[in-house]
């Protein structure tokens, strides 16, 4: 080393010191129960469109994260995404009309838990037809019967 410079030793010990911190601050961190410092926020969209909800909670030791739709717990899955970047979110890709409600999330440790609610308005879309189009489902049509109808009416109305 150069002149002047910290000894070999001295640089080890400072290292051996960085190397035990980590612990010294999880050892001092208090334990606390879970608390929402944002909360999610009420969405509107529309049937295939999308949704996403997020909050942020703190919390020592890290809580877990629950989010429920209309009361059934959400697993992540094609339909939900469960997502941890920092902060909670729930994403629902396709919204369908079944998701229309109340959204929970639960944030819960050793030391207690928070709650948050909101809600999800799932609006029908305006070219939907399928609800019109099940109501109106006309019988299987026979051509030959159709013409033999409508000779029949022809010369029906000929006689009047």
């Amino acid at each position: 080393l150069p002149k002047g410079m910290m000894s070999i030793e001295k640089i080890r010990e400072m290292e051996s010191g960085w190397q035990r911190a980590p612990e010294l601050i999880e050892q001092e961190t208090e334990k606390f129960k879970p608390c929402f410092v944002t909360k999610p926020e009420a969405v509107t969209t529309t049937e295939g469109g999308s949704a996403r909800f997020c909050c942020r909670v703190t919390g020592y030791p890290k809580p877990r994260v629950m989010w429920l739709i209309n009361g059934h717990t959400v697993i992540n899955g094609s339909r939900h995404k469960l997502i941890y970047d920092g902060m909670w979110h729930l994403d629902i890709p396709k919204c369908q009309e079944r998701d229309h409600g109340k959204i929970e999330v639960i944030a819960r440790n050793q030391c207690g838990e928070a709650y948050a609610t909101t809600s999800l308005s799932v609006k029908r879309r305006k070219d939907d037809y399928r609800s019109v189009l099940k109501h109106n489902v006309k019988p299987f049509c026979d051509e030959e019967e159709v013409k033999r109808k409508h000779k029949h009416h022809q010369s029906a109305s000929q006689r009047q």
